[in-house]
């Protein structure tokens, strides 16, 4: 009966290391780990701040602050998964019993151990991992809070910074004809939406400097033709002289007409990282001074850019 007891306690603990590890691990990589004190203190602000002829703004804002308590599709997708881990490392354990001679109690006692030891060293290397990762990203500049803007997308929707509240994105300033750096940026660009593919935490905006020829429709062939599959990866378009500003005054990023250049304009090849709550972000250089800007045409940039996303 002991063995038996010790047999179930030790798949219960199995069940939890495999379930609730992850989630803890990720609500701190996150930076998740609030308390109700602090959502309260974050929803009078919010009320106070916002009038009430926003009040579906502030409606928005306070639902997207509530803690869920609720049981997802994926919770029980992940329970039924480990169920069945569960049954077929039993399974295993069982074979190696019979065929060995060995009681089974003491397979199962001898390989708690080991796994539980492997899961204490995986749990700890990773709480250390996932409070260094916040550490860096603590020390990321913060510049400023993006321009607000309103533009219309790949599928005629209006797309405003506002569709990016949560979630990290990056902001390019392009147009689909450039014959010079825009294929090395669309590129580049293309690495970063490959490694944070499928995470609804994060987006892309590229913008166009020429919407008199990027329509919504050049757009999503353009789209279509790089072979971008993120859903969350817009190409916005709209009045010229309002993209010429947000690049030029907002952004600081510089976009211009000139005849004389192939492609008849002009701009950076500098990618803008943005963070959940709207502000610009960005790494030091080595002497200790902001980049303010990741160089979308270099590797370097690349790789830079996709570790501060992290």
């Amino acid at each position: 009966m002991k063995n038996k007891s010790y047999i179930w306690i030790s798949f219960i603990v199995l069940i939890f290391g495999i379930y609730s590890i992850p989630k803890i691990i990720s609500r701190i990589e996150n930076n998740n780990v609030v308390d109700k004190t602090r959502i309260d203190g974050i929803r009078k602000v919010v009320d106070n701040d916002i009038s009430n002829e926003n009040s579906i703004l502030k409606s928005e804002l306070n639902s997207k602050i509530e803690p869920s308590n609720k049981i997802t599709d994926e919770d029980i997708v992940n329970f039924i998964g480990v169920a069945i881990l569960i049954m077929i490392f039993y399974g295993i354990l069982r074979l190696i019993s019979f065929f060995y001679g060995i009681p089974i109690s003491k397979v199962i006692r001898y390989t708690s151990i080991f796994i539980g030891i492997v899961f204490l060293i995986f749990f700890v290397y990773s709480i250390i991992d996932a409070i260094n990762g916040n550490n860096k990203a603590n020390e990321l500049i913060k510049i400023g809070p993006a321009p607000k803007f309103e533009l219309t997308n790949q599928d005629n929707k209006k797309v405003s910074n506002a569709t990016y509240d949560g979630k990290v994105y990056v902001i390019e300033f392009f147009f689909t004809s450039c014959p010079t750096i825009c294929p090395k940026m669309n590129q580049s660009m293309l690495a970063i939406e490959k490694q944070f593919f499928g995470n609804p935490n994060f987006g892309i905006a590229s913008i166009s400097i020429d919407p008199e020829t990027d329509s919504p429709k050049v757009l999503k062939e353009h789209a279509e033709a790089l072979g971008v599959k993120s859903s969350n990866w817009y190409f916005l378009t709209g009045d010229k002289d309002y993209i010429f500003n947000l690049a030029n005054k907002g952004f600081s990023l510089y976009a211009g007409e000139n005849s004389k250049v192939s492609g008849g304009f002009e701009h950076s090849g500098l990618f803008a990282l943005i963070d959940k709550n709207g502000n610009i972000r960005c790494r030091k250089d080595q002497y200790g001074n902001p980049i303010l800007y990741y160089d979308g045409l270099e590797a370097k940039g690349v790789k830079d850019i996709q570790e501060d996303i992290k």
